[in-house]
């Protein structure tokens, strides 16, 4: 077990980037002070106790290392209130209480008021083996002791980071792999105790993307398409439209610029057909000019449209093609 005293704002970020991985740390007073405590039992199972002041703990896009290791971490509140934001949800977490967090997706975790307590449990993300959208859709919300299973983690979790809990030299291998599959086990039957609870929301909220996305193909040629017209089209505010992309880690904007860029892909290869110049192909996949049209298509497939296509029909056409 790790002990680490931290009376200062830097080296209390120097811990937290050891313990969890890249992560900023903004303390939110000059006097702040924490201190925590780590057990790992196995390569897939870390186990963390720490006290803290008030501070913001944030992993952005750019501090996610494609390379770094897929956790994915049990937030238990002892004392205080935090609030985690993720996946364009934000959870309220007081004290009793439990949340999930993808330490691989980005997100927020804010500790407003000082004397913070929690542990965190770190598991491996193919531990726990449950498909990415289950845990995209459990993540970010409260878990209550009225979920299936949640007293069974917070036992678990709680003995897990006690003094207590010797593991012998020999024992400690063993042991603790088959304490992280434990670990596992009653995680997934939180987080499918907890969807089954949420079933007929979760149904309903994918009910809405899907129909938000077929919109968004259905009017992929209209280059003034607005966020805020596609809410109105669905009786939905912008925010909501927003908030049901970002549960899958997406925006409308980027939806929409992979759909333009499938549709044209399409076209380009069937332009021995179809005649159609490279004009026309970006009005009906719904660029005003085609200029922004090639920068868009090389920025994203690496080379322009009319390269791409000659490369994936295997052949250099004509001079006259390549200028069309």
């Amino acid at each position: 077990m790790e002990a680490k005293s931290v009376w200062d704002a830097d080296g209390w970020r120097a811990s937290a980037n050891r313990i969890f991985g890249p992560i900023s740390c903004r303390p939110y007073d000059a006097e702040f002070s924490a201190w925590a405590t780590q057990r790992e039992f196995s390569p897939d199972l870390r186990v963390s106790r720490i006290e803290t002041g008030a501070q913001l703990l944030d992993r952005p896009a750019a501090l996610i290392d494609a390379g770094q290791a897929q956790e994915l971490l049990v937030l238990m509140q002892l004392n205080g209130q935090s609030t985690l934001i993720q996946r364009g949800r934000a959870v309220s977490i007081g004290e009793g209480a439990v949340a999930i967090c993808e330490g691989d997706v980005p997100f927020r975790f804010e500790l407003p008021t000082p004397q913070q307590s929690l542990i965190v449990l770190q598991l491996s993300r193919s531990l726990a083996g449950l498909p990415a959208h289950m845990v995209s859709q459990a993540s970010a919300h409260r878990i209550g002791a009225d979920v299936p299973g949640q007293v069974a983690l917070r036992g678990l979790v709680y003995g897990l980071q006690s003094p207590q809990l010797a593991l012998s030299a020999g024992a400690g291998v063993g042991v603790g792999a088959a304490l992280a599959r434990a670990a596992a086990e009653v995680f997934s039957a939180v987080v499918r105790g907890l969807l089954a609870q949420r079933g007929p929301e979760v149904g309903e909220r994918l009910k809405r993307l899907a129909a938000l996305r077929s919109s968004l193909r259905e009017q992929l040629a209209d280059p003034e398409l607005t966020v805020e017209q596609l809410a109105a089209q669905h009786f939905l505010s912008p925010r909501q439209v927003h908030a049901l992309f970002a549960e899958e880690a997406d925006t409308p904007a980027a939806f929409l610029r992979r759909t333009r860029l499938q549709h044209a892909e399409r076209l380009l290869l069937q332009r021995d057909q179809t005649g159609m110049t490279v004009a026309a192909i970006s009005r009906e996949s719904g660029y005003s000019d085609s200029a922004a049209f090639i920068r868009a298509f090389t920025r994203e497939r690496g080379r322009s449209p009319v390269r791409w296509a000659e490369s994936r029909r295997g052949g250099s056409g004509s001079r006259e093609t390549r200028e069309r």
